[in-house]
């Protein structure tokens, strides 16, 4: 069952919380999605999101999570889109997963040049998304279908109109994508895009562009979920801790590894 009132889900009926994403469902911090889980105590947690990973990783992530674990009507199942510009390929007994393909370093120059469509990229991950919305509809477990940030400027919507009114329904079956629905929600207090977060790497400053816990609750907030305190005060403790933090290997004594995914393929 594909999910599309928020308001309507009652998290307290969840012996299992499955997510799937990037790196703004799984990261050096608690996202969207750890803190989601603040509301489910009871629940089983597992985050199959992956820094840097496209729609073919998530989808691939959700199926054989599916074959694994069998989804039943407990479950509450979530994949986080991410934007499409991404080449995931699996190789040597791991996922290669290097992000926005025209700014990553993995692929070499030639590659990018001669393989990297941007319009060729929607038509694939419409497809791949696609066969996803018709999944969830078809399992009894409770699905939501959200987005991070499907496009980043390389196409124009004169470009692409064709496809996005072919596959009107699956873009409709996704929720706002998180980076517009926090821009709508004008609090530039913790959601300036990009972020600024900071911390320290062999000595140098990085600026880091994903949202912050307090800025991931928000985003829950504006999706409608039914939020208690707990998971509030979770997120500020969170942030706090952040705003703290100067060197990257900080992050992992707080949060070491959310990845509970130990039996991918």
């Amino acid at each position: 069952m594909l999910i599309q009132d928020i308001s309507s889900v009652d998290l307290s009926k969840y012996k299992r919380l499955f997510v799937f994403g990037c790196s703004f469902t799984n990261y050096k911090w608690p996202t969207w999605a750890n803190i989601l889980h603040r509301e489910m105590p009871n629940s089983e947690f597992f985050n199959f999101g992956r820094a840097g990973a496209g729609n073919t990783f998530i989808a691939a992530m959700l199926i054989e999570a599916n074959e694994r674990y069998q989804f039943t009507e407990t479950d509450l199942v979530i994949a986080q889109w991410s934007t499409y510009f991404r080449e995931d390929r699996y190789v040597a007994n791991d996922w290669i997963v290097p992000g926005n393909i025209f700014t990553q370093d993995t692929y070499d120059a030639d590659f990018v040049k001669n393989f990297a469509c941007p319009r060729g990229y929607l038509i694939r991950d419409m497809a791949t998304i696609t066969s996803i919305k018709y999944t969830l509809r078809a399992l009894p477990c409770s699905g939501i279908m959200l987005s991070s940030i499907l496009a980043q400027g390389e196409v124009t919507d004169s470009d692409i109109s064709d496809i996005t009114e072919l596959y009107k329904d699956t873009l409709e079956s996704m929720h706002t994508p998180m980076a517009e629905l926090l821009r709508q929600s004008g609090d530039t207090t913790h959601f300036p895009w990009p972020a600024t977060i900071k911390y320290t790497v062999r000595g140098k400053t990085v600026h880091d562009y994903h949202p912050g816990p307090l800025s991931y609750h928000l985003y829950l907030q504006k999706l409608n979920f039914n939020l208690t305190n707990e998971s509030l005060v979770y997120a500020g403790w969170a942030d706090n801790i952040i705003g703290h933090l100067t060197e990257i290997s900080e992050f992992e004594c707080h949060w070491p590894n959310w990845y509970t995914n130990d039996k991918r393929l």
